[in-house]
């Protein structure tokens, strides 16, 4: 059952299926089984047979799982002499923590701590200072024909992505996708990297669009991760990583706003370094089994060469970085056509899935699957205060999961709060 780190009545959102022989520490998938909704496991599905590696043994529709709400239906399809179903009796209510997240949380509150206020000003330079020097010796971003990094970010292949979508300064979403599944684990071994799509300050609700100081201690939390993990974690350029104009949103001036307060609370020198860390950025992210940017594909087909040497194109940078769907709204946005060419560019299969963010389809989704009819195209938003969504590679495929936001911050504030009593205790 997926029960809330923090509600009032601790009501069970859904089931988790999982593998119960994967590995802890290992990264892994799982199915949700929401109330009142069915689920049929069996090969039929490419997905399942990747996740959950069926054996001969498991037939093409299997067994149907349905969740009325309190209890749970199953429905045996095997017709090759039945299912066995083991019952497990009703146990002394469980803390929703699982061992793995709790090793987790110890890990994450060691590397970043409160992870609640802005860094000092000076530590604060300090930081952005060592992130823009790791910037210029990227490893993984072929040379412009500068000799500097370039727009392409090439994942090798046996790293394991790790891609969010835009954060807007929720940095509970964050947390959370560093205290789930073995991502930290692997992030802290070399095995998977994190891939940030951009856009991961100034809040999108309403009420505080024009607060930037919970995008400061979101770049901070970025920005020690960076350097805690070099080259393992990474951030493409969205339409929000700017001090622009023209960053709008609700009719509040995010751009020039986060300029602003980035002068006042941190002077001209941090301001700076941030547009430097902005002009740095690489802007899409390549794999062996997926493709990424901020916004969109080309709007007409260009060259690696071009990607790398994305400077000197002013125009399809906005384009990555701006672009939408083609709708009435967007009579120039993208379509079928640009996506498929923009896979031909890195002679991808036609099956590999292209991920954008930018774009959230509706007012509370977080994943938008073969939008618009292209096949294996997705969008996926990582800033709902509710849940956020990501693309990992599980059983050898890239494929999406989604996982509620808990108050991870709060959490992060109680441990800090039991080790200052206890400390004062001993003190005493």
């Amino acid at each position: 059952m997926d029960i809330p780190l923090y509600s009032d009545n601790n009501k069970i959102r859904g089931c988790l299926i999982h593998d119960r022989k994967g590995k802890s520490g290992v990264i892994g998938g799982f199915l949700r089984l929401q109330p009142r909704a069915t689920l049929t496991l069996g090969r039929h599905s490419p997905s399942q047979e990747h996740m959950f590696h069926w054996g001969n043994g498991v037939g093409k529709r299997h067994l149907t799982i349905s969740h009325t709400g309190d209890a749970l239906l199953l429905q045996d399809l095997n017709e090759l002499g039945g299912t066995r179903v083991k019952v497990l009796a009703k146990k002394k209510k469980r803390h929703p923590l699982t061992r793995q997240r709790i090793n987790n949380l110890v890990s994450l509150r060691q590397i970043l701590g409160l992870a609640k206020n802005a860094l000092p000003q000076e530590e604060a330079l300090a930081l952005i200072r060592q992130v823009n020097t790791m910037e210029w010796s990227a490893k993984l971003r072929p040379r412009d024909d500068r000799g500097l990094p370039g727009g392409l970010l090439r994942i090798p292949d046996h790293v394991t992505p790790i891609i969010l979508g835009d954060l807007h300064a929720n940095l509970n979403n964050l947390l959370t996708a560093l205290s789930v599944n073995g991502f930290l684990s692997a992030l802290q071994e070399g095995s998977a990297c994190l891939i940030l799509l951009g856009d991961s300050v100034h809040c999108e609700l309403g009420y505080c669009l024009a607060e930037m100081d919970s995008s400061m201690v979101m770049m901070d939390t970025i920005f020690r991760l960076m350097t805690l993990f070099p080259q393992r974690v990474f951030y493409l350029m969205g339409n929000h990583d700017s001090f622009g104009k023209d960053v709008f949103k609700g009719g509040v001036p995010q751009g020039e706003l986060w300029r602003d307060h980035l002068l006042d609370v941190r002077g001209q020198a941090y301001v700076e370094e941030m547009s430097q860390f902005y002009q740095s950025l690489p802007v899409v992210a390549v794999g062996k089994d997926f493709l990424a940017c901020h916004a969109s594909p080309p709007n007409a087909p260009v060259s690696e060469e071009m990607i790398v040497n994305l400077y000197k194109y002013v125009g399809l940078s906005r384009v990555l970085t701006w672009n939408r769907l083609r709708s009435t709204r967007h009579p120039g946005g993208y379509v079928g056509w640009d996506v498929k060419h923009f896979r031909e560019t890195f002679r991808l299969p036609v099956d590999t899935p292209f991920i954008v963010a930018h774009t959230p389809l509706n007012r509370e989704g977080t994943l938008w699957t073969h939008v618009s009819g292209i096949s294996n195209h997705h969008i996926v938003y990582s800033g709902r205060a509710h849940q956020l969504s990501l693309f990992t590679r599980v059983g050898g495929q890239v494929v999406p999961l989604v996982y509620f936001s808990d108050g991870i911050q709060e959490v992060l504030a109680e441990m800090d709060m039991l080790e200052m009593m206890a400390n004062h205790e001993v003190n005493e």
